[in-house]
């Protein structure tokens, strides 16, 4: 049962994880992990299952020198599906990972190696991308664009790293994303380029008056309810996104408050 009083409550459902692909018995009629109907729940019973799994390729793994077993295969997917649930459920958490990935990302801009620091980005979304949550390595991107300066006029490297950044925001790319984040890293990129700030004040006008959004393509239909969107840009402390909602001037006193209210706390 669902706690009632969680802001954090599917009532409508919650989406498949896969977990029968990964191994049938995590979905079993009668006792099935796919189908806890708790959020959190579910979140704690497949990190303790995450653990099992690792046990269970150590000891397939006897001489300890990282064989890919089954058993670490699936290990590695049930961390992946959990690290995807956890940014749905959690859009605050951040992995350990996270912490460390921008401290090399920093040294890396800091000893004048734009490129690869890029390239770290990189091999971590190819390689590794569960160790990495998406908004994190948006915002790592960000921070390298921002802090690069083109050699020469026919330099196109921050246009690139741009480019991916736009790869990452739009719905079906790289990093998945909801549309409240979505919004953020739109009036980010807008910084740079304006299409992506009217961009944001389209979505949110269509939200609003409760019209078809005009880029249907930068966006999904989860989520368009303005009181929604409101609620998540004040609990995930997006200042300078909610500065820009309110300076826009077209919230209702009650959404207006929202936000103020839960950027302050």
């Amino acid at each position: 049962m669902t706690d009632p009083e969680n802001p954090l409550r599917q009532d409508g459902g919650l989406p498949n994880l896969g977990l029968a692909d990964i191994d049938q018995r995590l979905d079993w009629p009668d006792k099935s992990v796919e189908r806890i109907s708790d959020p959190m729940g579910r979140l704690l019973v497949l990190w303790t299952l995450i653990g099992q799994y690792d046990h269970a390729a150590r000891t397939t793994d006897p001489d300890h020198d990282g064989a890919f077993t089954v058993q670490s295969a699936q290990k590695y997917q049930l961390l992946s599906a959990w690290a995807h649930e956890t940014r749905r459920v959690i859009p605050q958490h951040r992995l350990e990972s996270d912490r460390l990935s921008s401290k090399k990302i920093d040294a890396l801009l800091d000893e004048g190696k734009p490129l690869e620091a890029y390239l770290e980005v990189l091999e971590m979304r190819d390689w590794m991308p569960e160790f990495m949550h998406p908004d994190v390595r948006f915002d790592l991107l960000h921070t390298i664009w921002e802090q690069t300066k083109p050699i020469s006029d026919r330099d196109s490297f921050r246009e690139i790293v741009f480019g991916e950044m736009v790869i990452e925001t739009i719905p079906g790319g790289l990093g998945f994303c909801d549309n409240a984040e979505r919004l953020r890293r739109f009036e980010l990129l807008g910084r740079a380029d304006p299409i992506f700030t009217q961009l944001v004040n389209n979505f949110l006008m269509a939200c609003i008056t409760d019209a078809p959004s005009e880029n249907p393509d930068f966006f999904d239909t989860e989520t368009n309810d303005i009181s929604t969107i409101c609620l998540q840009i004040g609990d995930r402390k997006y200042d300078r996104l909610g500065a820009h909602i309110l300076d826009m001037g077209i919230l209702d006193w009650q959404d207006e408050l929202t936000i103020i209210t839960k950027l302050d706390q």
